[in-house]
């Protein structure tokens, strides 16, 4: 990540839950050998943070529906059991970025890995 990327005003302990929570989810959903990656940028209006994994992916049906409460992708983690939790953390993040006035974007392909990215404005 570039240094001095800009300042957004944020619930601190909120906003760590949030990567947390991505994180997390890229490490359990990645395979063993496999990469994930954490950036941040600076956009003309906020920052950018992206996750990025080359886990087992989310298939296109399943997009939305993985941001609603106790809901979970179809498919294995990367144990290739079926996949745990509650489905609480995606909900979770969707709805902290929403109070702060930002966006989440979901890209994933099964079999190649997912990118979500959070959108963070300036002074909100």
């Amino acid at each position: 990540c570039a240094k001095n990327i800009g300042k957004i005003t944020a619930d601190r302990r909120r906003l760590k839950q949030v990567m947390i929570n991505l994180i997390r989810n890229a490490i359990n959903f990645t395979p063993e050998g496999g990469t994930i990656e954490f950036s941040a940028k600076r956009r003309k209006d906020g920052i950018e943070f992206i996750v990025s994994d080359t886990g087992v992916g989310v298939s296109r049906s399943d997009h939305k529906r993985i941001f609603e409460p106790f809901e979970r992708a179809q498919g294995l983690g990367r144990d290739g059991k079926g996949r745990g939790g509650a489905g609480l953390g995606l909900a979770l993040v969707r709805n902290i970025i929403d109070l702060h006035g930002g966006e989440v974007e979901l890209q994933s392909e099964p079999g190649k890995g997912t990118t979500v990215t959070i959108f963070l404005p300036f002074g909100h």
